[in-house]
């Protein structure tokens, strides 16, 4: 009898102690501020690149939002979160104003990028035909993000050069957010 029932507790045990280590993240569990490290690279067809690395405070919500200030930028980049089916990735998206900031930088850069060349845009626009982004592991122990998040848009930028006309490029943009190391 007592062998049966010393069974019986480790059988619990063990049952208990794989449910815990099984048991998914929920947005409650990754709801925080970070302080995030983000490098983001522009490039623009016949302009040029440019590379910029900076820090930033991503904040996401148990209400399944997110906004990212880039202490670099003056827009801020908002969305929404989702756990993925397990609630071991969250997935990103854009909302439409969060798009819209996004784009909004874009154009600043683009427009920086250009008079440090010595060209004068006006009247500039962008139109961005992909957008992608990627998940983000949630760790098993601390059900906080870990890793990085990417995002990647392309599309073409147009503007008009002052004295010369109507100019388009194609585009390339890519951001990665690293979170902290839990």
């Amino acid at each position: 009898m007592k062998r049966n029932f010393t069974v019986i507790l480790g059988a619990l045990f063990l049952l208990a102690v794989s449910s815990a280590q099984s048991m998914s993240a929920t947005l409650e569990d990754v709801a925080d501020s970070y302080i995030v490290q983000i490098t983001a690279k522009a490039k623009v067809k016949k302009l040029g690149s440019e590379k910029t690395h900076s820090a930033g405070l991503l904040v996401l919500t148990s209400g399944g939002t997110f906004s990212l200030d880039d202490y670099n930028t003056p827009n801020d980049v908002s969305g929404i979160i989702y756990l993925d089916s397990k609630g071991k990735k969250i997935l990103f998206e854009l909302t439409p104003a969060g798009q819209s900031s996004l784009e909004k930088t874009m154009l600043n850069w683009l427009e920086t990028a250009a008079a440090s060349k010595g060209i004068n845009l006006e009247d500039t626009g962008i139109n961005v035909l992909s957008v992608k982004t990627s998940k983000v592991k949630i760790d098993k122990k601390t059900n906080k993000p870990k890793g990085t998040a990417k995002y990647t848009a392309k599309g073409t930028v147009y503007g008009d050069i002052v004295g010369q006309g109507h100019v388009t490029a194609k585009f390339s943009y890519q951001a990665k957010i690293k979170f902290p190391s839990n």
